[in-house]
């Protein structure tokens, strides 16, 4: 059974000092974390703290934790396998630090979560995209669709797309066709939808980092969600149109997807 954890005055401990990476190791996927915790001065604690990673995807009830020991002793355990989720994306981690023995036994004292890990293969940089994607079983005949069951959107790509997920994704002329419409449906869904920018101090929250990307893009102001009466409702779609309206000749995707299909792939 899960312990359960008192959040009574815990610190919250920065993403970047929580890096995370998933490697794959003989034929399965497991993780190594580098934890910078000095400035947090849990060393003051005593008996020293627990220190707990834990790995999820969204509201998947694939779950695990993995123990690192004390503060002043973290020792990562040799098991760091991550098998039971089948891909690296959509995995997301947290650390969470407890006081493990005397009075404040089980209290949390500090906490990182939605910590997006690198994934294999890719470049040598934490910073967080505004969707994830994922080979997909379960979606039936549908090429792709975007699940916002998560943390964060993520793009299931049918697994069996003839041409391989990677390629898919990478090909210029299919990103011309999916890109758009997913960026419509993301917007639509905060701010017609659920009606949640998510949280302004929060730099990584995936609501804000989409409302400031499509921001960026169009000259008309930003409407804000939809108002109870839904009186705002057309502003906002005539905001959604030209966000991506933007986006698609910003990256000239029409121009793309125009150019005549070669042979064995992009032209």
């Amino acid at each position: 059974m899960p312990r359960r954890f008192n959040y009574t005055g815990r610190k919250k401990i920065n993403r970047e000092d929580a890096l995370v990476r998933i490697e794959r190791r003989e034929g399965g996927i497991t993780f190594d974390v580098d934890l910078r915790l000095t400035d947090y001065k849990l060393d003051k604690v005593t008996p020293a703290p627990r220190v707990y990673v834990e790995a999820y995807r969204g509201a998947s009830t694939v779950w695990k934790r993995f123990d690192f020991g004390r503060i002043g002793m973290i020792q990562p355990p040799e098991d760091r396998s991550l098998n039971e989720f089948g891909v690296p994306e959509g995995i997301l981690f947290r650390v969470k630090i407890s006081a493990g023995e005397g009075e404040i036994a089980g209290r949390l004292l500090a906490e990182a979560d939605k910590i997006r890990p690198r994934l294999p293969d890719e470049q040598e940089q934490y910073g967080e995209p505004l969707i994830q994607h994922m080979a997909a079983d379960d979606i039936g005949d549908e090429v792709w669709r975007v699940d916002f069951t998560g943390e964060m959107p993520l793009l299931k790509i049918n697994s069996r797309v003839p041409m391989g997920v990677d390629q898919f994704l990478i090909d210029t002329q299919h990103r011309a066709v999916f890109a758009p419409a997913v960026m419509r449906q993301v917007l639509t869904r905060i701010l017609v939808i659920e009606r949640d920018t998510g949280d302004e101090d929060d730099d990584s929250d995936w609501r804000q980092r989409w409302t400031r990307f499509a921001s960026q893009l169009v000259t008309s102001e930003y409407p804000g969600t939809v108002e109870d009466d839904n009186g705002n409702l057309t502003t906002i779609e005539e905001w959604i149109d030209g966000a991506v309206e933007a986006f698609v000749n910003r990256t000239g995707l029409f121009t793309i997807f125009s150019r005549p299909v070669t042979w064995g792939g992009n032209s």
